[in-house]
């Protein structure tokens, strides 16, 4: 965990649920970590990231420690973005990745299939299945920000969650889920004909340039791996 705060947290959900032997938390940079210091070199037979490394432009430290974290043989599974082939990204694209995503640099961060897989490949991982599942994450998406939207209201008023949830918060998860939104596509009757909100939607995400991936990943010799899967 890069942030203090929740893994300390994370500590008290943990002692919650009687778990505390089971489950530690790591603070620290993954990409600058030593494996070998931390006790974590070829220690763990499964790894897994959701929606997490689209922040990280460090890709060779960061798949190259993950590599050496695996056990031979162990397995990695992993949720991200990644980027169209034939993608340039506009400028309001840029914005809402790293104003509101919180993806720095973006060229970095957000790579092309063939740059993913590439990266993958000489630090030692090979792809056994590669998922597109953009069209799920579309849907998704768009309808976390209609319903937050519906209730936004209460998240703001209700006095129980007052003291968690300002006027502030819920303006800033309005501004997030809102460019997310923004960034895919709607998947249920695009521009459908006298519908205003299904062509708003499609509106916006004409020419969307950031698919969702889910990929499923072994460790590998250096060099020996080969990329297969969907």
């Amino acid at each position: 965990e890069m942030l203090d705060h929740l893994a300390r947290a994370g500590r008290v959900l943990s002692r919650m649920q009687n778990l505390s032997e089971r489950v530690h938390f790591i603070v620290g940079d993954f990409t600058a970590i030593d494996l070998c210091e931390a006790g974590l070199a070829a220690r763990c037979d499964f790894l897994i990231s959701q929606l997490c490394f689209l922040h990280i432009a460090q890709k060779d430290a960061l798949f190259a420690n993950v590599a050496k974290a695996l056990k031979p043989g162990g397995h990695f599974f992993i949720e991200d973005f990644y980027r169209r082939d034939s993608a340039v990204f506009t400028e309001r694209e840029r914005h809402l990745l790293s104003s509101c995503i919180s993806v720095g640099d973006v060229d970095r961060c957000i790579l092309s299939v063939e740059e993913y897989r590439s990266v993958l490949e000489r630090n030692g991982l090979a792809v056994e299945v590669w998922t597109d599942c953009t069209g799920q994450w579309g849907d998704f998406v768009w309808r976390r920000f209609e319903s937050f939207l519906e209730h936004k209201e209460e998240l703001e008023f209700t006095r129980d969650l007052r003291s968690s949830y300002d006027h502030s918060t819920a303006n800033e998860m309005a501004e997030f889920y809102g460019a997310m939104a923004e960034l895919y596509q709607w998947h249920e009757g695009d521009g459908d004909e006298g519908d205003p909100q299904a062509q708003e939607r499609a509106r916006l995400a004409k020419g969307t340039r950031f698919p969702r991936v889910t990929a499923y990943l072994s460790r590998v010799g250096s060099g020996e791996g080969q990329f297969g899967g969907r």
